[in-house]
């Protein structure tokens, strides 16, 4: 039986990275294509059964836990490999 790496920090910024060609597109990504996405970004995490912080901490704009695993989107935009799984997620459903 083949066990799954656990995901620490250091993996799950290099999965991220992998995610983009260059290091240019790296530094513009953003979870939210418009900041005006985030109330109905924050209803569709709750609605796949994400525990969203009522005060996130300093420069975050959300923060939220699925799982045991936390998700942060930052006051620049950008967020954690969590939250652009779910960043891609809820895009993808909008445009269908």
């Amino acid at each position: 039986m083949t066990r799954k790496p656990k995901r620490t920090q250091a993996n799950e910024w290099q999965e991220l990275r992998s995610r983009y060609e260059s290091n240019s597109s790296f530094r513009r990504r953003r979870v939210l294509k418009n900041l005006n996405d985030l109330p109905d970004f924050q209803n569709f995490i709750v609605d796949k059964g994400a525990d969203v912080f009522a005060k996130p901490c300093q420069d975050e704009l959300l923060r939220f836990n699925f799982n045991g695993v936390f998700g942060i989107v930052w006051t620049t935009g950008t967020g954690n490999l969590l939250a652009h799984d779910f960043s891609d997620a809820y895009y993808q459903g909008v445009h269908q």
